[in-house]
């Protein structure tokens, strides 16, 4: 066996342990993080949904809080009352 797969045997046996624990620390930290961010998208009422992306089969995933929704549906009840203003005016040309 050369020099340098020696080498590298020795310093894989004696980082691989290292690593592992720098790993099993990281995952609780990750994993303590990933619990406060679910709880802190529950109180926002977020909630996700895969929506289909124009010109391919592929979904995308939207995540939106419960004032996003919100917003989102007064833009729509507002443009919709818009058209329905114009339609009104347009089919009456006479009149009022």
């Amino acid at each position: 066996m050369s020099l340098v797969m020696t080498a590298f045997r020795l310093l894989g046996a004696v980082l691989m342990p290292l690593l592992l624990v720098a790993c099993a620390g990281a995952s609780s930290t990750l994993g303590g993080l990933v619990s406060a961010t679910a709880t802190s998208a529950k109180k926002d009422g977020l909630q996700c949904q895969r929506v289909p992306v124009n010109g391919t089969r592929m979904t995308e995933k939207v995540c939106t809080t419960a004032a996003q929704r919100e917003a989102s549906t007064q833009v729509a009840t507002d443009a919709q009352s818009e058209l329905d203003m114009g339609t009104q005016q347009v089919s009456d040309p006479e009149g009022a």
